[in-house]
C-alpha cells in the first residue's frame, strides 16, 4: 500500500484512539490493512477506506489487530509499592483507583492484590480499568492465566488469588469481582467516568502516542484526579510528564508523581473522539454486558481464535441465555470445530425460542 493510501487511517487512528501508528511498529499499520483487506473480500484499499470510516464494528477489528496486549502481574513492583504507601496515608475510603489500557486485567487485578495483601478490605477499594481492546477485556473477565503473565509470582500468592485452571490459573471469582472493566478508548472513558481517583496508573500507553496526544493525556488525567492524586507511569515514560502539571513523588522512584494543587488545566478539544454511533458502556464486573462478549465473540472468530470465541459466547449465554445472535453463531462454531451435537442443541434452543417468541 502507498503511503497515500494509509495517510487518512493514520490520522483517522491517532484522531479516535490518541496511538500514533508508526510507534505501534514498523509497518504494522500497513499489515494489519492487508489483514483486514483479505478477511472482507478483497476490497480496494479506497473501498476499505470507506467501511472503516462508516463501520464501528471494522474499526474495532483493526484497531484489535494493532493493539499490543501483553502484560504481567506485578509489572515494575516499585510502582505497586508506592500505590500501598499512598493507601496507608490516605484517610479516605472508599479508595478509588484506575488502570488505564489494562489489557487483559493483569495490572488492576495486581492493585487489588497489592492491596488486599497490605490490609485493606475489599468494601475499602473500587478498581476501574479502561482498555480499547474488547478481546483483551473478554480475557479479562474470564481471569484465566498461563505462565507468561504469572511469571516470578511466590507461590502463596498464587496460591491464595488463583484456583488451578487445567495447565493455567484462574483468579478466584471474589477478586475478578472487584475490578469495573470499560470498553473503549481512553480519552473518551477518562472523560466519562467521574473521576476522583487518588491513583491513576497509566502505564506503557504513552509510548505509543505522539508528543501532543501524551500531553493532552496528561492534562485530561490530572483534571481527575482528586487533589494531591498519585499519577503512575513507566519507567521509561517518566521523562514525558510535566513538571508545570505534576511533582516528581518523594522517595526516587522516579515513575511516581503527584497532580500539583490548584485549578486543574481544561481538557484540550483535541482530545474528543469523533462522533460515532453510541454503545452503552461494557462493564464486565459486576454488571456484566452479554452484547460485549458477544463482540468479542466474532472478533476473535474473525482472528481464527474459536475455541477462545465459544469461551466469550459461553459468558454471553450465561447471562442473557434467549440471546439470539449468540446462540447461532455459537452453533456456526460449533460445527466448524465439529462438535455436530452441541451445534445441534444451540439450533434446538433457537427453535424453542422462536416458538415462545414468534
Amino acid at each position: 500500500m502507498t503511503a497515500a493510501e494509509l495517510d487518512p487511517l493514520r490520522s483517522w487512528l491517532q484522531s479516535t484512539t490518541g496511538l500514533e501508528a508508526d510507534l505501534l511498529g514498523r509497518q504494522s499499520l500497513e499489515r494489519a490493512v492487508r489483514k483486514r483487506l483479505a478477511d472482507t473480500d478483497g476490497l480496494t484499499s479506497a473501498d476499505y477506506q470507506r467501511l472503516l470510516m462508516q463501520d464501528p464494528a471494522e474499526q474495532q477489528m483493526l484497531i484489535e489487530a494493532l493493539v499490543v496486549g501483553e502484560s504481567w502481574f506485578l509489572r515494575e513492583p516499585r510502582s505497586f509499592s508506592q500505590l500501598v504507601d499512598m493507601a496507608r496515608r490516605q484517610s479516605q475510603r472508599p479508595l478509588r483507583l484506575l488502570s488505564c489500557g489494562c489489557a487483559g486485567g493483569e495490572e488492576p487485578y495486581s492493585l487489588v492484590m497489592a492491596l488486599l495483601e497490605a490490609g485493606l478490605s475489599p468494601q475499602q477499594l473500587e478498581v476501574e480499568a479502561i482498555d480499547i481492546s474488547a478481546v483483551a477485556l473478554a480475557r479479562a473477565a474470564e481471569g484465566s492465566y498461563g505462565s507468561h503473565a504469572l511469571r516470578g509470582m511466590e507461590l502463596r500468592r498464587l496460591q491464595r488469588f488463583f484456583d488451578p485452571d487445567g495447565q493455567r490459573w484462574r483468579l478466584r471469582p471474589e477478586f475478578r469481582g472487584m475490578v469495573r472493566f470499560h470498553h473503549g478508548s481512553l480519552q473518551q472513558r477518562l472523560q466519562e467516568l467521574p473521576g476522583g481517583w487518588q491513583a491513576v496508573l497509566c502505564r506503557n500507553v504513552m509510548l505509543y502516542m505522539n508528543d501532543e496526544a501524551r500531553q493532552d493525556l496528561l492534562r485530561v488525567i490530572a483534571g481527575r484526579l482528586a487533589p494531591d492524586g498519585l499519577l503512575l507511569v513507566a519507567a521509561a515514560e517518566s521523562a514525558l510528564v510535566p513538571s508545570a502539571i505534576y511533582r516528581r513523588l518523594d522517595g526516587g522512584h522516579r515513575a511516581g508523581f503527584i497532580r500539583r494543587n490548584g485549578p486543574p488545566e481544561p481538557a484540550p478539544a483535541t482530545i474528543s473522539t469523533p462522533r460515532q454511533p453510541r454503545r452503552s458502556v461494557p462493564r464486565l464486573a459486576p454488571p456484566l454486558e452479554p452484547d460485549t462478549h458477544l463482540m468479542a465473540a466474532r472478533q476473535l472468530k474473525q482472528l481464527g481464535q474459536l475455541e477462545e470465541a465459544l469461551v466469550a459466547l459461553r459468558r454471553c449465554l450465561y447471562l442473557d441465555p434467549r440471546h439470539r445472535e449468540a446462540l447461532i453463531l455459537r452453533a456456526e462454531l460449533s460445527s466448524a470445530l465439529g462438535r455436530h451435537e452441541a451445534a445441534e442443541q444451540m439450533r434446538r434452543r433457537l427453535e424453542r425460542i422462536s416458538r415462545q417468541n414468534p
